[in-house]
């Protein structure tokens, strides 16, 4: 007879009450904020995947382009900004790229893609797992 072992859920906490923590493992909690809808607009750039949402176009970096949502069942999503139809003309970013800066804010440079696709309190949902929060802030909040 086999006996499995069931796999313990990860505790998941959020960054609002560990600020600067960079330490990997970030994702948004589905249940503390979920995307806007996605916009019904015609995108100016042709998107070849088929589980992307479109978000609309917007001013990113200094450049024009479509905003793209692709999630994951894992919780974990990417955000895309793409500016031309060719396949190399996009930017792709995971939700667990944010970063804090030194004084332990956040990096908005992903900030208007963010609010395009989950509103203006995205910051609110950010979570890590419990553990390595505990580490890092053991270690005097440094990897």
């Amino acid at each position: 007879m086999w006996t499995v072992k069931a796999e313990a859920q990860e505790e998941y906490v959020s960054l609002t009450s560990a600020p600067g923590y960079d330490s990997g493992g970030v994702k948004l909690d589905p249940k503390l904020i979920t995307p806007l809808p996605p916009q019904q607009g015609t995108p100016l750039f042709k998107h070849d995947c088929d589980e992307c949402k479109f978000y609309g176009t917007i001013m990113f970096d200094g450049v024009n382009g479509d905003v793209w949502l692709h999630e994951r069942n894992n919780g974990r999503a990417s955000l895309i900004h793409r500016d031309g139809s060719d396949p190399p003309e996009y930017q792709s970013f995971p939700i667990f790229s944010i970063q804090w800066d030194a004084q332990g804010e956040f990096n908005d440079a992903l900030h208007p893609l963010m609010t395009a696709v989950y509103g203006a309190e995205w910051r609110k949902a950010l979570v890590a797992p419990a553990s390595r929060v505990r580490r890092w802030q053991a270690r005097g909040g440094v990897e």
